[in-house]
């Protein structure tokens, strides 16, 4: 009967497992192991890696959509409302950016859209009259010199023509108001030096000079 008892004793004992102690980073929850902290950064860092990449691949996306508009459009100019909607675009992919590579990217798009809309602008003035000065003075040039060589060799230019070249060019001048020659100097005062105080002592002796009488006959 207690050699039963002994070896149940030692059966229960043998059952019983000892579990190692543990530690601050390894935590043991109903036997399920969590991640250490290195893990934890480790998949955090892998997870905003595939962020990161996705992100990129939208940016390249948007730039060579663009690309390809400007290049069907050719001497032509994209729709502003094209690049307004990319511009749009760009802005909710930023939303996302946490890194300055990302930033980058983001910038270099703004800078094409930037750039197309410029050209945009500028092909939409073209039509508006500017003045070129090579073409003026075509125009004067021909307005001046005679129809024929004959002309040239005979006729001169006249004072009434003289007179209508200075009316049709002086829109293009800035008027300035005439300045008149000096042909004398300039009149002004010399400055009187201030008057200085004489000290005591000589105005004193000055005044005993003025003061003496003169010598008069003997006294009786």
């Amino acid at each position: 009967m207690a050699g039963h008892r002994r070896a149940s004793k030692k059966k229960k004992f043998d059952s019983i497992s000892v579990q190692p102690e543990s530690s601050d980073s390894d935590i043991e929850i109903q036997g399920v192991r969590t991640l250490t902290p290195e893990e934890i950064m480790k998949r955090a860092n892998s997870q905003n890696d595939e962020v990161c990449q996705k992100i990129r691949d939208e940016y390249r996306n948007l730039q060579t959509a663009i690309q390809e508009q400007a290049d069907e459009a050719g001497s032509g100019h994209i729709d502003l409302e094209n690049i307004k909607m990319y511009v749009f675009q760009a802005n909710s992919v930023f939303a996302s950016v946490k890194r300055p590579r990302e930033a980058v990217m983001d910038a270099q798009l703004l800078r094409t859209c930037g750039a197309l809309a410029k050209c945009n602008i500028e092909a939409a003035q073209s039509g508006m009259s500017v003045f070129r000065p090579g073409e003026f003075a075509q125009k004067l040039i021909n307005f001046i010199s005679p129809d024929t060589e004959e002309e040239e060799l005979t006729t001169e230019l006249n004072e009434r023509a003289w007179i209508r070249l200075g009316e049709e060019a002086s829109p293009f001048y800035c008027r300035t108001v005439g300045v008149e020659p000096l042909y004398s100097a300039l009149e002004w005062e010399r400055p009187q030096p201030a008057a200085t105080k004489q000290p005591r002592k000589q105005l004193d002796k000055e005044v005993g000079k003025k003061r003496k009488p003169e010598k008069t006959g003997q006294f009786r």
